[in-house]
Formats: C-alpha cells, structure tokens, sequence
C-alpha cells in the first residue's frame, strides 16, 4: 500500500530507546535517555554532545487553529513518530524514488494570517541526508518528496537546492544535516516562501505563493534521517517577530505611498461605511460633505467654485475630507458615550444594521 492510516497515535513501544542522543529534550516533561530521568527544564543535550542550560526556554502557547502536532493518523509505514507527536523518524530503506516517508501536521496553515513559521531541528542526517522541509497540501502523496509534487514547496538538505512542484531542483542555499535547525515561513504580505538555517534568513525562495491550504512538511529518504519539529510552543532560532515587524512597516510605507486622485476618496470612504454596516458614521460623514461643498459654494461666485469640478481639479480638499471624518468620528463617539450610559436617544456608532 502507497501508506497506512493510523488509529494508535502513540504506537511506538515505550521500552524502544530514543531516536539519538543528539534529540533535543523537550522543555516542560522529563525525557527518558539512555535509562536515565533528565529534567529538561534544567538542561538539554546539544548536537555537540554537550549539555547546556534552557531554563529560559519557556513554553510557549501555541494560538488556536494552528497545527500543534504532527498527523499521528496518516503516515506512510517507513515513518515513525515518536510519542511526543513532534518527532519523526525514517525507518525505511531509501532504494527508489517511491518510499520517501512524508509527515505533515495535524491541521493546516490557518487561512487570514500574514505570517506563518515554523522550525525543525534535524536530529540525525542519516546516511545521504536527503530530508526536505517545506509546504504541501493536503493531496500530496506521502510516498514522495515534498517540492515534487503539484503545490508543494521544499528544501533539500543534501545540495541545499529549493523545489516548488517540480522534479528538478533550483540552486538556494547551504546544504544542512545533523545538528541544524532549518526555519520555514510564509508570508502574505509578499505572497512568498523564505527558509533559515540555524537563525539566519535565506531569503524569499519563491514569490507568487497564493490561495493554496499548506500544510508543514517533511520528507525523509534516507535510513535514520529523524527531526523535531517546533509549531511555536518553544521559542524559535530565527527573530520572526523582527520580520514580521520589518514587514508590517515595509508594507504601512508602500500603503502611505500610493497617490489616490482625492475626487476618489468620499466614494471609497462611502463603500466601506456601507459594506461594514457603520450607518451612523455615513450619516455624520454624508451631512459633513454637505456642508463643506455648501461652504464652497457660497464662499464666492468668483471664481466659480460651485460649479462641477474640470478635468483633473480637485474638487474636495484634503481638509475638506479630514474635517468629514473628524465629525463622523466625533459624532460616532456622542452617540457610543449615549449608548453606554444608557440614554435612548442614540445607538452605538459603528454598529452593524
């Protein structure tokens, strides 16, 4: 069979030992290694062998709708997942292109948010390091590597190479095994997909990236290739909430910056009061334009200031449409304070019909 479903989400045998010592240990429970109790909170062993302090490494929590846990459901049979539900192993022999073992989570990327990351420590390269990190959807075939198939994205360890649904692989970045910590992000601010390594950006591996639910990836091929993922319950290597600040103001910038022909605006302004239901906020906007084309109209004939706008004057003034939704504003929060201290005159402002 092309893979099993599994319904015993805890199926390896307690007695097995762990995948590797070099297994980072996980922050809040007590890890059994080579016959001994460690208390995580207090260490954790390094892929140099060595152990170092995490106390600061708090749990964290990870927000709802967000994968939490690898699939324990379906999964190909050259793939182990070990109980903690984060950490997968590759049992099978690697020999042809068909037995790759993939693992996703549980759930996918949730739709509406602008940045999503994730992180996987390799625990162990294996014998040809093949493993690859990336992006799929739900119908990619666990039995291949993820990047090869249709709408799906990775990152390979062994020559560093980026794939996006396609079986020959682009020129990307370094080349990782045993011990790194490889970071995988999408965003749709930019519409792209970007890895890290160890901390460190890569930079957009590809652009365009739109509309597809994804889920994260891995794909194992070689004999003892084993990670760790990390959905955001631990901190990450990489500062994603630097690039994600980085990117929110790249973005305010670029928005600050497009010219809109000001005779747009009141209709833009209109459509959106409209679409969100805000009607005492149109109401207090409409009578403020009046008012100010009322004010223009009588402040001489002149220079016919009343008559329609020509071809490319602007026919409401920049604090024309401030003093607008200054009073929109003003009168929308008269009427909230009314509706908040229960007088009957008034409803809250902004509330939708």
């Amino acid at each position: 069979t092309a893979h099993h479903t599994h319904t015993n989400e805890a199926h390896t045998p307690a007695s097995q030992p762990p995948l590797t010592q070099d297994m980072e240990l996980g922050d809040t429970d007590s890890k059994e290694v080579s016959g001994s109790l460690v208390s995580s909170s207090r260490m954790k062993v390094c892929s140099n062998g060595k152990e170092s302090s995490s106390s600061t490494a708090a749990t964290r929590q990870i927000p709802r709708g967000h994968p939490s846990r690898l699939d324990t459901t379906n999964y190909p049979h050259t793939i182990e997942i070990r109980k903690d539900k984060l950490s997968a192993k590759y049992t099978g022999a690697g020999n042809h292109a068909n037995d790759w073992g993939s693992v996703r989570t549980e759930r996918p990327i949730p739709q509406g948010i602008h940045i999503y990351y994730f992180e996987v420590l390799v625990v162990d390269g294996g014998s040809k390091g093949l493993l690859t990190i990336g992006l799929a959807p739900r119908k990619h075939d666990l039995n291949k590597q993820c990047g090869t198939i249709n709408g799906s994205i990775g990152y390979k360890g062994d020559d560093g190479k980026k794939w996006n649904s396609t079986t020959v692989g682009q020129h990307y970045g370094p080349s990782f095994s045993t011990g790194d910590v490889i970071g995988c992000g999408i965003s749709s601010f930019t519409n792209s997909v970007f890895f890290t390594k160890n901390g460190r950006s890569l930079g957009s591996a590809f652009e365009g990236i739109r509309g597809d639910v994804l889920y994260p990836t891995i794909s194992l091929h070689s004999p003892n290739e084993a990670v760790k993922v990390n959905l955001g319950d631990r901190p990450f290597q990489y500062d994603i909430e630097a690039y994600r600040a980085h990117q929110k103001a790249k973005l305010e910038r670029m928005v600050r910056n497009i010219k809109i022909d000001e005779e747009c605006m009141p209709k833009l302004i209109r459509e959106y009061f409209l679409h969100s239901g805000y009607v005492n906020a149109l109401k207090a906007f409409n009578t403020a334009n009046c008012s100010e084309k009322r004010i223009m109209g009588s402040s001489g004939s002149n220079d016919d200031s009343s008559s329609p706008p020509k071809r490319g004057k602007t026919y409401h003034s920049r604090s024309s449409l401030g003093s607008g939704l200054k009073r929109s504003y003003e009168a929308g929060e008269s009427l909230s304070f009314k509706s908040r201290s229960g007088s009957r005159s008034g409803s809250r402002s902004g509330s939708r019909s």
